[in-house]
């Protein structure tokens, strides 16, 4: 590759020069703030600045260790291959409104403007649900013996309307949204779909080995090593064990990379969709 001859690096790399002339400009600052600022006070500074640095780099070294952990230990060092991560299962949540606040339409001359309704234009209605999808199944024939596709469920609930209204009934089954998905949440989740789910579509052959069902690190997911959950993935013969991922490592989910991207396009492709119509 041949670099752009030039009389100093200035000219030939403008870009870089502006990027060290605020590097500069934010080093200025940064004195004169220290110059400025008491001595407990650039203390503080210091300390919260060595505390940032501290987690970045800790971050980084179990991002590292994460990913060293999934070579097949077999072809070390010699050949560092990836493991085929067939018993693995990821797990994530992700917002979807109803409809959004702004919409372009291109109408023909006769057409009628489309009509949207909602209570409320700064509180569109929205649901999260969680998603669990595995690595799907090939045969020697390039047959699909298994999509890797466990299912994808809403956090909602069904409960009798308490009165009568112009659209239904006292008594009538209504869907009601899960306003706050904390740790039990979480759990009854798990417990009661994702696991159920994962027996009933994994290959049976392969129904003997470890499965890892892999989450990222929220606050409202659960423990791995919770008795309540480890109970329900032993049971029947089944080992299924919970991980969580690196922190703020969404890259490392197939379903932050590219299936909620995905599933958001074709959501918002649709002008406006019913809440039964979205669970």
């Amino acid at each position: 590759m041949a670099f752009p001859a030039a009389a100093n690096p200035v000219e030939a790399f403008p870009e870089q020069a502006e990027l060290g002339e605020s590097r500069q400009a934010a080093a200025k600052l940064g004195e004169a703030f220290l110059a400025a600022a008491k001595p407990d006070e650039v203390f503080s500074a210091q300390a919260k600045l060595d505390e940032a640095f501290l987690a970045a780099a800790k971050s980084g070294e179990v991002w590292v260790q994460w990913c060293l952990s999934q070579f097949q230990e077999e072809g070390m060092p010699d050949e560092l291959i990836f493991n085929g991560m067939f018993n693995v299962i990821h797990i994530d949540e992700k917002w979807f409104y109803r409809t959004r606040k702004s919409y372009k339409f291109y109408l023909a001359l006769d057409e009628p403007e489309p009509e949207r309704v909602t209570q409320n234009k700064n509180y569109i209605e929205k649901v999260m649900f969680l998603a669990a999808v595995a690595r799907p199944r090939y045969d020697v024939d390039g047959t699909k013996t298994f999509d890797g596709r466990i299912s994808i469920w809403p956090f909602t609930f069904e409960e009798a309307a308490k009165r009568d209204s112009p659209i239904r009934l006292k008594g009538t089954m209504v869907t009601k949204l899960v306003t706050s998905v904390t740790k039990d949440v979480s759990r009854e989740w798990l417990v009661n779909k994702v696991l159920p789910a994962i027996k009933e579509k994994w290959p049976v052959a392969e129904r003997g080995r470890t499965i890892y069902i892999q989450q990222d690190n929220a606050k409202s997911h659960i423990d791995p090593n919770g008795p309540i959950f480890l109970a329900a993935a032993t049971a029947d013969g089944w080992d299924i064990r919970l991980v969580c991922q690196p922190p703020n490592s969404p890259d490392l989910n197939i379903l932050d990379l590219g299936f909620f991207a995905d599933l958001q396009l074709c959501f918002t492709s649709c002008f406006q969709v019913q809440l039964m119509t979205l669970c």
